[in-house]
Protein backbone atom coordinates (compact mmCIF):
# COMPACT_ATOMS: atom_id res chain seq x y z
CA UNK A 1 0.00 0.00 0.00
CA UNK A 2 1.34 3.50 -0.99
CA UNK A 3 1.70 6.24 1.96
CA UNK A 4 1.43 8.80 -0.71
CA UNK A 5 -2.31 9.65 0.08
CA UNK A 6 -1.14 10.88 3.26
CA UNK A 7 0.98 13.38 1.16
CA UNK A 8 -1.60 14.87 -0.92
CA UNK A 9 -3.92 16.61 1.67
CA UNK A 10 -3.46 19.94 -0.93
CA UNK A 11 -5.72 17.91 -3.71
CA UNK A 12 -8.55 17.05 -1.47
CA UNK A 13 -9.68 20.51 0.22
CA UNK A 14 -10.79 23.06 -1.70
CA UNK A 15 -8.54 26.72 -2.32
CA UNK A 16 -10.30 28.48 -0.10
CA UNK A 17 -9.28 26.25 2.41
CA UNK A 18 -5.97 25.54 1.66
CA UNK A 19 -5.50 29.44 1.37
CA UNK A 20 -7.48 29.90 5.05
CA UNK A 21 -4.81 27.38 6.43
CA UNK A 22 -2.03 29.04 4.96
CA UNK A 23 -2.75 32.47 5.73
CA UNK A 24 -3.52 31.10 9.34
CA UNK A 25 -0.16 29.69 9.44
CA UNK A 26 1.37 33.12 8.75
CA UNK A 27 -0.60 34.77 10.75
CA UNK A 28 0.30 32.93 13.54
CA UNK A 29 4.04 32.93 12.81
CA UNK A 30 3.67 37.12 12.71
CA UNK A 31 1.76 37.19 16.25
CA UNK A 32 5.20 34.86 17.67
CA UNK A 33 7.42 37.43 15.84
CA UNK A 34 5.21 40.27 17.29
CA UNK A 35 4.20 38.86 20.88
CA UNK A 36 6.67 37.37 23.81
CA UNK A 37 5.58 33.96 23.53
CA UNK A 38 6.75 31.77 26.36
CA UNK A 39 6.69 28.56 27.02
CA UNK A 40 6.61 26.60 30.90
CA UNK A 41 9.91 27.25 31.22
CA UNK A 42 10.19 30.67 30.77
CA UNK A 43 11.81 30.45 27.29
CA UNK A 44 10.50 32.77 24.34
CA UNK A 45 9.93 31.17 21.82
CA UNK A 46 10.39 32.78 17.85
CA UNK A 47 11.08 31.20 14.75
CA UNK A 48 14.67 29.72 14.24
CA UNK A 49 15.27 31.43 17.37
CA UNK A 50 17.54 28.31 18.88
CA UNK A 51 16.44 26.00 21.53
CA UNK A 52 13.84 27.03 23.64
CA UNK A 53 12.50 23.57 25.16
CA UNK A 54 13.50 22.63 29.16
CA UNK A 55 15.03 19.01 27.78
CA UNK A 56 16.83 20.21 25.07
CA UNK A 57 20.33 19.65 26.63
CA UNK A 58 19.77 15.98 26.65
CA UNK A 59 19.43 15.30 23.68
CA UNK A 60 21.97 17.72 22.52
CA UNK A 61 24.57 16.03 24.57
CA UNK A 62 23.39 12.37 22.67
CA UNK A 63 27.03 11.36 20.98
CA UNK A 64 26.72 9.53 18.15
CA UNK A 65 30.32 8.32 18.70
CA UNK A 66 29.21 5.89 21.14
CA UNK A 67 25.90 4.09 19.29
CA UNK A 68 26.79 1.42 21.89
CA UNK A 69 24.11 3.00 23.74
CA UNK A 70 21.63 1.17 21.07
CA UNK A 71 22.93 -1.82 22.04
CA UNK A 72 21.89 -1.22 25.83
CA UNK A 73 19.06 -4.21 25.60
CA UNK A 74 21.51 -7.08 24.25
CA UNK A 75 24.05 -6.04 27.34
CA UNK A 76 21.08 -6.40 29.74
CA UNK A 77 19.31 -9.61 27.77
CA UNK A 78 23.11 -10.91 28.26
CA UNK A 79 23.60 -10.28 31.56
CA UNK A 80 20.15 -11.22 33.00
CA UNK A 81 21.16 -15.00 31.14
CA UNK A 82 24.68 -15.45 32.42
CA UNK A 83 24.05 -13.49 35.58
CA UNK A 84 20.70 -13.68 36.47
CA UNK A 85 17.85 -11.39 36.23
CA UNK A 86 18.80 -9.35 39.46
CA UNK A 87 22.10 -8.65 37.88
CA UNK A 88 20.95 -7.39 34.64
CA UNK A 89 18.11 -5.39 36.64
CA UNK A 90 21.24 -3.74 38.56
CA UNK A 91 23.58 -3.24 35.88
CA UNK A 92 20.28 -1.43 34.33
CA UNK A 93 19.32 0.51 37.01
CA UNK A 94 23.29 2.41 36.84
CA UNK A 95 23.25 3.38 33.74
CA UNK A 96 22.81 7.31 32.56
CA UNK A 97 19.56 8.14 30.96
CA UNK A 98 19.94 8.51 26.93
CA UNK A 99 17.03 10.07 24.17
CA UNK A 100 15.68 8.64 21.35
CA UNK A 101 18.20 8.52 18.61
CA UNK A 102 15.67 10.58 16.06
CA UNK A 103 16.08 14.43 16.90
CA UNK A 104 19.91 14.45 18.37
CA UNK A 105 20.02 13.23 14.83
CA UNK A 106 18.33 15.92 12.99
CA UNK A 107 20.30 18.38 15.32
CA UNK A 108 23.31 17.57 14.79
CA UNK A 109 22.64 17.12 11.17
CA UNK A 110 21.41 20.24 10.87
CA UNK A 111 23.33 22.13 13.12
CA UNK A 112 20.89 23.89 14.51
CA UNK A 113 22.79 24.90 17.32
CA UNK A 114 24.96 26.83 15.13
CA UNK A 115 22.26 28.30 12.62
CA UNK A 116 18.69 27.03 13.66
CA UNK A 117 16.99 28.41 10.33
CA UNK A 118 17.28 25.14 8.18
CA UNK A 119 15.80 22.75 10.75
CA UNK A 120 13.64 25.55 12.13
CA UNK A 121 12.30 25.47 8.20
CA UNK A 122 11.77 22.10 8.09
CA UNK A 123 9.98 22.11 11.06
CA UNK A 124 7.50 24.69 9.38
CA UNK A 125 7.25 22.58 6.72
CA UNK A 126 6.54 19.23 8.47
CA UNK A 127 4.35 21.43 11.00
CA UNK A 128 2.03 22.39 7.35
CA UNK A 129 2.28 18.94 6.49
CA UNK A 130 0.38 17.41 9.10
CA UNK A 131 -1.90 20.66 9.59
CA UNK A 132 -3.44 19.46 5.96
CA UNK A 133 -3.69 15.79 6.81
CA UNK A 134 -5.63 16.92 9.75
CA UNK A 135 -7.81 18.99 7.36
CA UNK A 136 -8.22 16.27 5.30
CA UNK A 137 -9.15 14.01 7.74
CA UNK A 138 -11.63 16.79 9.02
CA UNK A 139 -13.53 16.95 5.62
CA UNK A 140 -13.47 13.06 5.02
CA UNK A 141 -15.60 13.01 8.42
CA UNK A 142 -17.59 15.69 7.18
CA UNK A 143 -16.98 18.40 9.27
CA UNK A 144 -17.74 22.04 8.13
CA UNK A 145 -15.13 24.04 6.13
CA UNK A 146 -14.21 26.36 9.07
CA UNK A 147 -13.60 23.29 11.53
CA UNK A 148 -11.10 22.22 8.26
CA UNK A 149 -9.25 25.14 7.86
CA UNK A 150 -8.99 26.09 11.78
CA UNK A 151 -7.34 22.16 12.43
CA UNK A 152 -5.19 22.94 9.51
CA UNK A 153 -3.47 25.77 11.18
CA UNK A 154 -4.54 24.85 15.16
CA UNK A 155 -2.28 27.60 16.60
CA UNK A 156 -0.92 24.85 18.96
CA UNK A 157 0.25 22.48 15.71
CA UNK A 158 2.08 25.79 14.62
CA UNK A 159 3.51 26.79 18.42
CA UNK A 160 4.99 23.17 18.44
CA UNK A 161 6.52 23.39 14.77
CA UNK A 162 7.89 26.72 16.03
CA UNK A 163 9.57 25.32 19.10
CA UNK A 164 11.45 22.72 17.20
CA UNK A 165 11.36 19.90 19.66
CA UNK A 166 10.43 15.98 19.95
CA UNK A 167 6.73 17.03 20.01
CA UNK A 168 5.79 18.01 16.38
CA UNK A 169 8.03 14.75 14.93
CA UNK A 170 6.42 12.31 17.37
CA UNK A 171 2.65 14.01 16.34
CA UNK A 172 3.62 12.96 12.95
CA UNK A 173 4.44 9.29 13.24
CA UNK A 174 1.45 9.26 15.73
CA UNK A 175 -0.58 10.21 13.15
CA UNK A 176 1.28 7.87 10.42
CA UNK A 177 0.17 5.47 12.35
CA UNK A 178 -3.40 6.50 12.94
CA UNK A 179 -3.98 6.75 9.63
CA UNK A 180 -2.60 3.60 8.03
CA UNK A 181 -4.89 2.01 10.80
CA UNK A 182 -7.85 3.40 9.47
CA UNK A 183 -7.18 2.46 5.95
CA UNK A 184 -6.57 -1.33 7.43
CA UNK A 185 -10.10 -0.80 9.40
CA UNK A 186 -12.01 0.14 6.51
CA UNK A 187 -11.28 -2.58 3.89
CA UNK A 188 -7.38 -2.16 2.74
CA UNK A 189 -4.95 -4.45 3.17
CA UNK A 190 -2.69 -4.30 5.76
CA UNK A 191 0.41 -2.15 5.80
CA UNK A 192 2.58 -3.58 7.67
CA UNK A 193 6.03 -2.41 6.43
CA UNK A 194 4.79 1.17 6.61
CA UNK A 195 3.01 0.67 9.87
CA UNK A 196 6.52 -0.90 11.22
CA UNK A 197 8.42 2.21 9.71
CA UNK A 198 6.11 4.36 11.49
CA UNK A 199 5.86 2.72 14.69
CA UNK A 200 10.31 2.44 14.85
CA UNK A 201 10.15 5.94 14.43
CA UNK A 202 8.31 6.60 17.33
CA UNK A 203 10.10 4.57 19.66
CA UNK A 204 13.25 6.21 18.59
CA UNK A 205 11.91 9.70 19.08
CA UNK A 206 10.13 9.27 22.38
CA UNK A 207 9.85 6.37 25.01
CA UNK A 208 6.03 6.46 24.62
CA UNK A 209 6.07 5.46 21.27
CA UNK A 210 5.83 2.27 22.78
CA UNK A 211 2.09 2.87 22.99
CA UNK A 212 1.81 2.67 19.63
CA UNK A 213 2.84 -0.89 19.87
CA UNK A 214 0.25 -1.64 22.02
CA UNK A 215 -2.27 0.10 19.81
CA UNK A 216 -1.29 -1.50 16.87
CA UNK A 217 -1.07 -5.04 17.82
CA UNK A 218 -4.22 -4.62 20.28
CA UNK A 219 -6.58 -3.50 16.96
CA UNK A 220 -4.78 -5.82 14.40
CA UNK A 221 -5.58 -8.95 16.38
CA UNK A 222 -9.51 -7.81 17.17
CA UNK A 223 -10.00 -6.64 13.84
CA UNK A 224 -8.09 -9.75 11.54
CA UNK A 225 -6.79 -12.66 14.24
CA UNK A 226 -6.59 -15.05 11.48
CA UNK A 227 -4.29 -12.73 9.44
CA UNK A 228 -2.24 -11.81 12.39
CA UNK A 229 -1.49 -15.14 13.67
CA UNK A 230 -2.11 -17.54 10.56
CA UNK A 231 -0.10 -15.69 7.72
CA UNK A 232 3.62 -14.69 7.22
CA UNK A 233 3.14 -10.99 7.19
CA UNK A 234 1.19 -11.14 10.71
CA UNK A 235 3.54 -12.87 12.86
CA UNK A 236 6.57 -11.10 11.54
CA UNK A 237 4.89 -8.01 12.32
CA UNK A 238 3.94 -9.34 16.10
CA UNK A 239 7.57 -10.75 16.50
CA UNK A 240 8.61 -7.14 14.98
CA UNK A 241 5.67 -5.59 17.70
CA UNK A 242 7.95 -7.85 20.47
CA UNK A 243 11.09 -7.18 19.61
CA UNK A 244 10.88 -3.01 19.89
CA UNK A 245 8.50 -3.75 22.60
CA UNK A 246 11.33 -5.53 24.32
CA UNK A 247 14.53 -3.04 22.92
CA UNK A 248 12.62 0.26 24.02
CA UNK A 249 11.46 -0.76 27.73
CA UNK A 250 15.37 -1.48 28.09
CA UNK A 251 16.71 1.00 26.30
CA UNK A 252 15.05 3.80 27.82
CA UNK A 253 14.58 2.13 31.55
CA UNK A 254 16.40 4.90 33.55
CA UNK A 255 14.50 7.73 31.54
CA UNK A 256 11.28 6.46 33.07
CA UNK A 257 13.10 5.81 36.79
CA UNK A 258 13.31 9.33 36.45
CA UNK A 259 10.60 10.23 34.83
CA UNK A 260 8.83 8.34 37.58
CA UNK A 261 10.46 10.30 39.92
CA UNK A 262 10.03 13.86 38.09
CA UNK A 263 5.89 12.94 37.85
CA UNK A 264 5.06 12.76 41.62
CA UNK A 265 6.85 16.04 42.03
CA UNK A 266 4.51 17.27 39.33
CA UNK A 267 1.63 19.61 41.12
CA UNK A 268 -2.02 19.27 39.48
CA UNK A 269 -3.71 22.78 41.16
CA UNK A 270 -1.40 23.05 43.89
CA UNK A 271 -1.10 19.49 45.27
CA UNK A 272 1.33 16.59 44.72
CA UNK A 273 -0.20 13.14 43.13
CA UNK A 274 0.95 11.92 46.63
CA UNK A 275 -1.54 14.31 47.94
CA UNK A 276 -4.28 12.71 46.04
CA UNK A 277 -3.21 9.07 46.74
CA UNK A 278 -2.39 9.75 50.69
CA UNK A 279 -6.51 10.83 51.03
CA UNK A 280 -8.03 14.45 50.63
CA UNK A 281 -10.60 14.20 53.39
CA UNK A 282 -9.56 12.48 56.08
CA UNK A 283 -12.88 12.73 57.79
CA UNK A 284 -14.53 10.32 54.82
CA UNK A 285 -14.40 6.61 55.74
CA UNK A 286 -11.06 5.60 54.15
CA UNK A 287 -12.64 3.71 51.33
CA UNK A 288 -14.67 6.48 49.97
CA UNK A 289 -11.76 8.69 51.08
CA UNK A 290 -9.49 6.68 48.52
CA UNK A 291 -12.23 6.02 45.85
CA UNK A 292 -12.68 9.85 45.90
CA UNK A 293 -9.30 11.34 45.98
CA UNK A 294 -8.07 8.88 43.13
CA UNK A 295 -11.06 9.75 40.99
CA UNK A 296 -10.12 13.69 41.61
CA UNK A 297 -6.05 12.82 40.47
CA UNK A 298 -7.80 11.25 37.26
CA UNK A 299 -9.72 14.11 36.56
CA UNK A 300 -7.32 16.80 37.56
CA UNK A 301 -4.43 15.27 34.96
CA UNK A 302 -7.40 14.97 32.65
CA UNK A 303 -7.76 19.04 32.78
CA UNK A 304 -3.70 19.11 32.67
CA UNK A 305 -3.87 16.94 29.60
CA UNK A 306 -6.99 18.68 27.62
CA UNK A 307 -4.57 21.99 28.17
CA UNK A 308 -7.17 23.38 31.45
CA UNK A 309 -4.56 24.04 33.91
CA UNK A 310 -2.58 27.14 35.52
CA UNK A 311 1.05 27.58 34.15
CA UNK A 312 4.36 26.40 35.28
CA UNK A 313 5.93 29.35 34.55
CA UNK A 314 5.29 32.93 35.03
CA UNK A 315 3.69 33.82 31.63
CA UNK A 316 0.95 36.58 30.64
CA UNK A 317 -2.50 35.87 31.88
CA UNK A 318 -4.13 35.91 28.12
CA UNK A 319 -1.29 33.16 27.03
CA UNK A 320 -2.57 30.88 29.76
CA UNK A 321 -6.31 31.53 28.42
CA UNK A 322 -5.38 31.23 25.15
CA UNK A 323 -3.56 27.82 25.73
CA UNK A 324 -6.50 26.67 27.90
CA UNK A 325 -9.14 28.03 25.32
CA UNK A 326 -9.03 24.64 23.13
CA UNK A 327 -9.60 22.72 26.88
CA UNK A 328 -12.88 23.49 26.43
CA UNK A 329 -13.73 21.23 23.12
CA UNK A 330 -10.51 18.39 24.05
CA UNK A 331 -11.99 17.69 27.14
CA UNK A 332 -15.41 16.73 26.39
CA UNK A 333 -14.02 15.56 22.62
CA UNK A 334 -11.74 12.98 25.18
CA UNK A 335 -14.51 11.57 26.77
CA UNK A 336 -17.20 11.22 23.83
CA UNK A 337 -14.60 9.09 22.02
CA UNK A 338 -14.33 6.66 24.79
CA UNK A 339 -18.14 6.16 24.28
CA UNK A 340 -19.44 6.69 20.54
CA UNK A 341 -15.90 6.32 18.90
CA UNK A 342 -14.94 3.72 16.59
CA UNK A 343 -12.91 0.87 17.92
CA UNK A 344 -10.44 1.71 16.53
CA UNK A 345 -10.36 5.47 18.20
CA UNK A 346 -11.49 4.10 21.32
CA UNK A 347 -8.42 1.38 21.24
CA UNK A 348 -5.76 4.25 19.88
CA UNK A 349 -7.03 7.09 22.57
CA UNK A 350 -7.88 4.86 25.49
CA UNK A 351 -3.92 3.57 25.26
CA UNK A 352 -2.11 6.70 23.77
CA UNK A 353 -3.45 8.27 27.33
CA UNK A 354 -2.20 5.70 29.54
CA UNK A 355 1.30 7.22 29.95
CA UNK A 356 -0.08 10.74 30.51
CA UNK A 357 -2.19 9.12 34.05
CA UNK A 358 0.72 6.82 34.81
CA UNK A 359 3.38 9.87 34.97
CA UNK A 360 3.19 13.38 34.19
CA UNK A 361 -0.04 15.16 32.26
CA UNK A 362 0.48 17.81 29.43
CA UNK A 363 -1.87 18.93 26.60
CA UNK A 364 2.03 18.44 24.63
CA UNK A 365 1.46 14.87 25.28
CA UNK A 366 -1.54 14.40 23.23
CA UNK A 367 -0.51 16.66 19.89
CA UNK A 368 -0.70 13.41 17.74
CA UNK A 369 -4.43 12.85 19.13
CA UNK A 370 -5.46 16.25 19.01
CA UNK A 371 -7.39 16.03 15.98
CA UNK A 372 -9.66 13.22 17.36
CA UNK A 373 -10.70 15.15 20.30
CA UNK A 374 -11.34 18.52 18.47
CA UNK A 375 -13.86 16.29 15.93
CA UNK A 376 -15.52 14.75 19.21
CA UNK A 377 -15.57 18.09 21.24
CA UNK A 378 -17.19 19.45 17.72
CA UNK A 379 -19.99 16.62 17.60
CA UNK A 380 -21.13 17.16 21.27
CA UNK A 381 -21.69 20.67 21.37
CA UNK A 382 -22.71 21.06 18.11
CA UNK A 383 -25.24 18.41 19.37
CA UNK A 384 -25.48 20.31 22.76
CA UNK A 385 -26.28 24.17 20.76
CA UNK A 386 -28.54 22.16 18.19
CA UNK A 387 -30.61 20.40 21.30
CA UNK A 388 -30.62 23.77 23.08
CA UNK A 389 -31.93 25.65 19.80
CA UNK A 390 -34.84 23.09 19.24
CA UNK A 391 -35.86 23.06 23.08
CA UNK A 392 -35.98 27.05 22.79
CA UNK A 393 -37.65 26.81 19.55
CA UNK A 394 -40.57 24.81 20.83
CA UNK A 395 -40.73 27.53 24.54
CA UNK A 396 -41.22 29.98 22.11
CA UNK A 397 -44.29 28.34 19.87
CA UNK A 398 -45.70 27.77 23.20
Amino acid sequence: MSLSPLFKCVSSLTAPVNVLIAAGWLAVLVVFELVSVVNDSGTQVQFASGPAFLDFGLYAGFQFESLRVLLRPFEFLHLALNEGLSAGLGWLSAQVIVPGPVYPALVSLFGFQASPVLLSTLYVGLGLLLGLAWASWAKGRAMPWQAQALLGAFPFLVYYAVLVSTDLLFALWVWAVFYLLSKASNGFRIPFIWLAAFILLAVLTRPTGLALVGIAGLFLVLRSPRQMFKTWPGVLFLLFLFFISFWGLVYYAPYYLVHDANGANTHYFGLLPQAYKDGLFPSLPEMLNTGVSWALLFFAKLLHAAGLRPSYADIHPLLTLARALPGIIFLPGLLLVMIKGSLLERIFVGLFMLPVFVAASQERYLLGIMPIMFYWGWVLWIGAFGRLGGLAQRLVLR
